[in-house]
């Protein structure tokens, strides 16, 4: 080491962020991942957990239990009015 330096002055010491248990330590907000996504009931922007798993398509619990209970209703619709024949929701669909 040369003289005048001392060990901590030797150190890089450039801005460094401290994340402690996915939590930011430098008063600023996590960055959440970019996203296209829009909730299916609402059309709003649908902010993506950082999490594992497929993608959220709704902006809440209540919007994705309002689209299902439509979808189930229009179903039940379509069914009893032979838009759709029964027998289509029992064949199993590959991907």
């Amino acid at each position: 080491m040369r003289e005048g330096k001392s060990f901590l002055d030797s150190i890089d010491s450039g801005p460094h962020v401290h994340v402690i248990h996915g939590i930011r330590r430098d008063g600023e907000c996590p960055k959440t991942p970019a996203s296209n996504q829009r909730c299916l009931w609402c059309s709003t922007v649908v902010v993506q957990a950082r999490r594992h798993g497929s993608l959220k398509r709704f902006c809440s619990p209540g919007h994705r239990n309002a689209f299902w209970t439509a979808a189930r209703r229009w179903v039940m619709r379509a069914v009893e009015t032979g838009l759709l024949p029964a027998e289509a929701l029992k064949t199993h669909q590959r991907s």
